[in-house]
């Protein structure tokens, strides 16, 4: 029987780590402030304008969570801090949420070891700092994890698997697919269960509802955000991805977010894990859920979406929990042979690794990164300023990275709203539609070299870091001004227009 007492010691031993984790976030917060991601600007910009003005202001090609829509509502005060302090309670809450998963499987000492593992992982730190919604997402798919795993003991906790569900649903696509193995473990035997398997499918089922119903409002297109993922990985990368190359993402994402041995680590863990469970595979939330969205991403970027280290996150918090189960496996298969000190040196060496590597991960190119767009964000706010007396009663059309018009908009809420296109996008339109770029007869052109662009873009655009006159298709092409790193042209027509 557990003993109460202990079981308490250590809840609040992994409460008082995920409080410590949240003041380590909120620091780092207020520290590199601001480094919110686009699209969260970009539902700051339209709540704004919805709640002030009525207008629907949505640029082309691009999309809302309800997540992001409900909560802008909610830190509508707190602007893009209320945010990124909001993410940084569901990075706490995530790493507590983990624990609970982790303990069910792990002695208490591995699964606060790997919670420290996830705490101190650069990947949770880069997507918290960004506010970037994997994070609610993920907590909401390790939430439901826990509740499925306590199904087989209490039944009755079927309602709060359904509801993280549906709460992670409305952030992220990927946890509608809790619906499935939830449908699977309460298949009713007679007519009294089939309400609460009805039930419980439903209101899963009720966040897509939600997604696709807000995308009939606002565009009068059910599929919208499909199309909206299908033209970026079309912009982006061009052709479809084959089954073999689809794959291979996931080993280059991950391999930026784990060093090689511990990769390998992951790996051998998960199919330990998996053979000590065979015999319950399908009914292991902690087997079925990973591999479902696992199965789920390689099946999206096969068909079209462009992938992004980001949708990698989920994949990453259970291959900690494997590295964690195989740690202890090994540690337990040591520890019965007599070889104590070599089991305890195993341990050691292994989170000598792991928080050796995730510090110069972090250290090297996690903060460097976030520094840079910190940096880049306050001109942004020096360039809005820069163009708030020329925007201020007229619409131009704006040629600029894709990744700084969402928050260029937002400093800008309260002028009329531009007409934005991305340097992204007139590159594809040149190379493969042989369009010339100023045939979007652009006004202005915002130019930030390797700004989220591949190389083949800047190369394209290079020109514009050194020319600061040029007479190119009709148009007189001249520098306005530079601020930081940006560099702002004037377009004027000087003839016909380009065909």
């Amino acid at each position: 029987m557990t003993d109460p007492g202990r079981k308490n010691r250590e809840l609040f031993a992994a409460l008082l780590f995920s409080a410590a984790i949240l003041i380590y976030f909120c620091f780092w917060i207020r520290r590199l402030y601001p480094t919110l991601i686009n699209d969260e600007y970009s539902a700051l910009d339209f709540i704004y304008r919805w709640v002030k003005t009525g207008e629907l202001a949505i640029p082309p090609h691009r999309f809302y969570k309800p997540y992001s829509l409900i909560l802008g509502l909610f830190v509508f005060a707190g602007g893009p801090l209320g945010f990124e302090l909001t993410s940084a309670v569901f990075a706490a809450l995530l790493v507590f949420a983990f624990f609970l998963c982790a303990r069910q499987r792990l002695s208490f000492g591995f699964a606060f070891l790997s919670m420290l593992m996830l705490g101190f992982a650069p990947d949770l730190f880069d997507n918290t700092v960004q506010a970037i919604v994997m994070v609610p997402g993920t907590f909401f798919i390790v939430l439901g994890v826990y509740f499925g795993a306590k199904m087989v003991e209490q039944k009755e906790l079927w309602k709060g698997y359904a509801v993280a569900g549906f709460l992670g649903g409305l952030a992220r696509p990927e946890n509608w697919l809790l619906a499935f193995p939830l449908a699977y473990w309460l298949f009713p035997k007679n007519r009294r269960e089939f309400f609460r398997w009805a039930f419980a499918g439903g209101l899963i089922s009720l966040s897509a509802l939600v997604w696709f119903g807000k995308d009939w409002f606002l565009h009068h297109d059910l599929l919208y955000s499909l199309g909206v993922a299908r033209y970026d990985k079309m912009i982006s990368t061009g052709a479809y991805f084959g089954l073999w190359k689809s794959l291979s993402w996931f080993n280059f994402f991950l391999s930026k977010k784990f060093s090689l041995p511990f990769e390998i680590l992951c790996l051998l863990g998960w199919l330990w894990y998996a053979w000590d469970h065979r015999r319950k595979i399908a009914r292991d939330p902690l087997l079925i859920i990973p591999a479902i969205m696992f199965l789920f991403l390689y099946l999206s970027i096969w068909r079209g979406l462009y992938p992004q280290m980001r949708f990698f996150f989920p994949v990453s918090v259970f291959m900690i929990f494997y590295a964690g189960y195989l740690i202890q496996r090994l540690w337990q298969s040591l520890k019965a042979r007599g070889y104590n000190k070599l089991a305890w040196g195993l341990v050691v060496l292994i989170l000598c690794e792991y928080f050796t590597w995730a510090g110069f991960r972090l250290g090297s190119v996690e903060l460097k990164a976030l520094n840079r767009e910190s940096e880049l964000q306050k001109q942004t706010i020096q360039l809005a300023e820069y163009f708030r007396p020329i925007l201020k009663n007229h619409r131009y059309r704006i040629l600029i990275p894709d990744r700084r018009d969402d928050e260029f908009s937002w400093l800008l809420r309260d002028l009329p709203f531009q007409d934005y296109f991305h340097f992204r996008e007139v590159f594809y339109y040149a190379e493969f539609k042989g369009k010339d770029f100023l045939s979007f007869e652009p006004d202005w052109i915002v130019w930030l070299p390797n700004d989220f662009q591949y190389n083949r873009v800047n190369d394209m655009f290079q020109w514009l870091s050194y020319q600061d006159r040029t007479e190119l298709s009709n148009h007189l092409i001249t520098l306005e001004a530079q601020i930081g790193s940006f560099r702002i042209f004037r377009v004027t027509r000087i003839g016909p227009a380009s065909p």
